[in-house]
């Protein structure tokens, strides 16, 4: 402010009454401006300008960190959410009581030993089928 007010104090204001019968103000800028301060304040309208866009392109990359930021943070909240269904799941696995694992694993064992045994007649009779049918193709002809 104390810069606004030494600023103005510079120039010298007039008033005078307009042909209308209103009030002009004018200020005479003739005695404060020279071509010394002219170019002192382009220069430093100049720094001003490089300065803020300077600024802007600091605020333009730190936007574009922002969303970055923002995208990686969405993903690590997936993950943590599916991390604490996993963990919920593993949690009741573990709580089961040890004789009803052990039947559950017994039960599973026992499917799969019966598919293993109907899976390995098929692949018999269909291998067994096939190699009669070549060896038949290639002995009557």
């Amino acid at each position: 402010m104390n810069i606004f007010v030494k600023i103005l104090s510079r120039f010298k204001p007039s008033i005078r009454i307009g042909s209308d019968g209103t009030p002009v103000f004018s200020i005479d800028f003739q005695e404060s401006l020279t071509a010394v301060k002219v170019d002192e304040r382009i220069a430093n309208l100049s720094k001003v300008h490089h300065d803020l866009l300077e600024a802007a392109q600091a605020t333009e990359q730190l936007h574009q960190e922002a969303i970055a930021t923002k995208e990686d943070l969405s993903t690590l909240r997936d993950r943590v959410e599916r991390l604490n269904k996993d963990k919920k799941t593993s949690e009741t696995v573990l709580s089961l009581d040890q004789e009803s694992l052990a039947r559950l694993l017994a039960d599973a064992n026992k499917l799969l030993k019966g598919r293993s045994v109907l899976v390995g007649i098929l692949i018999g009779l269909i291998t067994g089928f096939l190699s009669s049918w070549a060896v038949w193709y290639l002995t009557s002809q």
